[in-house]
């Protein structure tokens, strides 16, 4: 069952535009990666592009956060 707002909106079906407008080009996603048989962690837009990388989720906050970006992390 997908859940919706209160304007009967499923936040898992909104377009790239509705996705950028509720501030999403703000976030930067930090998803832990393995490079060279290490672990790693990436920093991806909103969209899925991949913005950088960093050796320690830490590093990768605060690359994120110097390019005025809030990091979430992903499971």
């Amino acid at each position: 069952m997908h859940r919706q707002d209160d304007q009967g909106i499923d936040p898992r079906n909104l377009s790239a535009t509705n996705f950028h407008a509720l501030g999403v080009s703000h976030v930067a996603f930090i998803k832990r990666v393995t490079v060279n048989n290490a672990p790693a962690y990436a920093i991806h837009a909103a969209d899925g592009r991949v913005l950088g990388g960093a050796a320690s989720r830490e590093l990768a906050i605060a690359a994120a956060r110097q390019f005025d970006l809030e990091p979430v992390d992903v499971h």
